[in-house]
C-alpha cells in the first residue's frame, strides 16, 4: 500500500476550466431517500493581486420542505493560482441547523503560512497565523484538488495524505484510492465508469468523523463527481449530479 503526500504545486491543469458548473440533487436517507438540498459547484477566472487564479464557489441549500428537519445554508469560496494550483483566499459560510460558523483564510509562501479569521457558534472571533512545512488547503480547494490527481499511479487503498485548514486548524486527513467501478446515476439513469475515493471527514456538527465520505468521479480527463455519499450522525446523505454545463473535455466515461 503507497502512502502519498500531496502535491504543493501543481503547473497543468486538464480536469476543469473556468466557466464549468456541475449542480448536485441531494437525499436524506434514513428508511427511504428524501429530496432533501440542491448543490452547486463552479469556476470562473480572476485577478488576485495581480496573478490569474481559479476562483472556486461552492452553494448547498437545503429546499424549504426539508427546513424543518435540518436546515443548511453552506457557501464555500476559494481563490487558487492558476500557476501552481497553490491557494490564496478562501472563505466559508455555514449555518447547519443551530451551528453558524464564519471563517476567513489568507495564504501566502506558497500555502505555507496562513492567516486565519474565525467566528463560529462554539468559539467567539479569533486571528490567528498558521505556519507549516508543507501546503495546506482549505475545504473546497480539497474538492478540485482531487480531480487534479492522476489515479492511474495508484493502486487500491493507497492514501494520499493531505492538510486541511478548517475551524482555524490544520489537521492531516487523507483520500484514499478505492477502485475503479461502473455505478448508475440515479438521477439521469446512465452508467459511468467511475473511481471511487473515501475521504477522511473530522467530527463535527454533522459528521460523526472517520473514513464516511465516498465519491465516485468519473474515469475520464474531467473527473467529474457522479455520486458523493456521506454517513452523518443520523442517516446518510446522497447526492447525484444532475447537471454540467461548460466542461472541459469530451465526457467519455458513459456507458452505452
Amino acid at each position: 500500500m503507497q502512502h502519498a503526500v500531496a502535491q504543493c504545486d501543481i503547473k497543468n491543469i486538464s480536469s476543469f476550466q473556468p466557466g464549468e458548473k456541475i449542480k448536485f440533487k441531494a437525499y436524506y436517507h434514513l428508511l427511504w431517500d428524501t429530496y432533501a438540498a440542491d448543490v452547486q459547484f463552479s469556476v470562473s477566472q480572476k485577478m488576485h493581486q495581480e496573478e490569474p487564479v481559479y476562483s472556486f464557489q461552492a452553494i448547498g441549500t437545503t429546499i424549504k420542505k426539508f427546513d424543518w428537519v435540518y436546515k443548511v445554508c453552506d457557501r464555500f469560496q476559494s481563490n487558487v493560482s492558476m500557476n501552481n494550483f497553490n491557494p490564496v483566499w478562501a472563505k466559508r459560510e455555514t449555518s447547519e441547523g443551530d451551528y453558524v460558523a464564519v471563517e476567513n483564510y489568507s495564504f501566502v509562501s506558497n500555502g505555507r503560512k496562513i492567516y486565519t479569521e474565525v467566528l463560529n457558534s462554539e468559539h467567539p472571533y479569533k486571528r490567528d497565523s498558521l505556519t507549516m512545512n508543507c501546503c495546506a488547503f482549505d475545504v473546497l480547494t480539497l474538492v478540485y484538488y482531487c480531480r487534479t490527481i492522476d489515479y492511474n499511479n495508484y493502486k487500491k487503498n493507497d492514501k494520499i495524505t493531505v492538510n486541511l485548514v478548517v475551524d482555524g486548524n490544520i489537521y492531516p486527513i487523507y483520500i484514499r484510492y478505492r477502485k475503479k467501478e461502473v455505478i448508475k446515476n440515479q438521477f439521469d439513469n446512465k452508467k459511468y465508469r467511475c473511481i471511487l475515493l473515501s475521504v477522511l471527514c473530522l467530527k463535527g456538527s454533522i459528521f460523526d468523523g472517520g473514513e464516511n465520505l465516498k465519491i465516485w468521479v468519473t474515469d475520464d480527463e474531467n473527473k467529474v463527481p457522479i455520486k458523493i455519499q456521506a454517513k452523518i450522525q443520523i442517516g446518510t446523505v446522497i447526492g447525484y449530479m444532475s447537471e454540467t454545463e461548460g466542461l472541459r473535455n469530451k465526457t467519455t466515461a458513459i456507458i452505452n
